[in-house]
């Protein structure tokens, strides 16, 4: 069993396992108007990958996480940063290579689990999840918890 985290704003945890944002932003790994869900493998890592959405952290939204349990039996895809070019990790805008390697991944439907390398965290691991996939069923998913971020954190 793998567990993995997700982290979203209070106001959208009642949808936060349905990838509801995917169907209209984009993401690394995904163009708008598909269903994903964006999880890591760590706490820590989730509120990395959110605190580098954040411009102005004074203006920190309050958050959720979430902790889902991945069957060891499930089928996961992997990426590795060996097939990635040398600039995977760029940011605005997400390079092509990394989108379409998610989006054919959410197209060919031979998982609902991928996992891919974090381009904040070297050596960690997120897992995206196609809520559309049958399997994604046999994922246990937990409820929304009230995250408290430390003061200290920038």
């Amino acid at each position: 069993m793998i567990r993995v985290f997700r982290l979203v704003r209070a106001e959208a945890q009642e949808s936060i396992w349905r990838g509801e944002g995917g169907l209209f932003v984009d993401g690394r790994w995904h163009l708008p108007g598909k269903r994903i869900v964006y999880t890591a493998q760590s706490l820590s890592l989730a509120q990395l990958e959110v605190l580098a959405h954040i411009p102005d952290r004074r203006q920190f939204p309050p958050l959720v996480y979430a902790v889902a349990e991945i069957p060891g039996a499930l089928r996961i895809e992997d990426v590795g940063t060996a097939e990635l070019p040398a600039d995977w990790r760029r940011y605005a805008p997400y390079l092509h290579t990394t989108q379409a390697k998610g989006m054919a991944w959410l197209a060919a439907g031979d998982s609902a689990v991928l996992r891919v390398p974090s381009a904040v965290s070297e050596e960690e691991w997120n897992f995206p999840l196609n809520p559309e996939h049958e399997d994604f069923a046999k994922i246990a998913l937990g409820t929304p918890r009230i995250l408290s971020m430390d003061p200290r954190v920038p």
